[in-house]
């Protein structure tokens, strides 16, 4: 009986060390998903959408890149990453720098309905946090590509 209680303290320590590290590696990767529960056609009424971050995905991505000229697309990464490769039509605001650069192309960004951030991929939290600021900043909803430039590279690429 001792070694049974001695197996399950070892797999809740093992349990909980698991959850902390992955709350500290990924602090804005929950374990399950959060869903937007808001259907595409929804989405193309900007103004009838609540003032918060929405979640899109890489067909959703796509269509609007053909569909609306006025879409800013926004490359949250550091400026060595943008440079390296970038969606096409992307603006660099490295998050941060977020204050440095944000001046410089505000005017785009309170003209335009749509804007979508972006980042390395699902782990990086840098678009969520220039997402966040952009609400903050232009009193607007913003759109987040989760999937970020991988994401986008591996789709457009296969």
């Amino acid at each position: 009986m001792g070694r049974i209680k001695e197996a399950i303290i070892i797999l809740i320590i093992s349990l909980v060390t698991a959850i902390v590290y992955h709350q500290i590696r990924f602090p804005n990767f929950p374990f399950i998903k959060e869903q937007n529960n808001v259907d595409e056609k929804k989405l193309e009424d900007i103004n009838s959408l609540d003032l918060k971050i929405y979640y899109i995905d890489f067909k959703t991505l796509k269509k609007w890149l053909k569909k609306y000229d006025d879409l800013v697309l926004i490359d949250a990464r550091f400026k060595e990453d943008y440079e390296k490769g970038h969606i096409n039509r992307a603006i660099n605001l490295p998050e941060p720098e977020f204050d440095k650069y944000f001046p410089e192309i505000q005017d785009i960004l309170y003209s335009s309905e749509r804007i979508v951030v972006y980042c390395v991929d699902i782990y990086c939290d840098m678009s969520e946090k220039v997402a966040k600021r952009l609400l903050i900043n232009l009193n607007k909803p913003i759109f987040v590509y989760k999937e970020g430039y991988e994401g986008w590279k591996k789709r457009v690429n296969s």
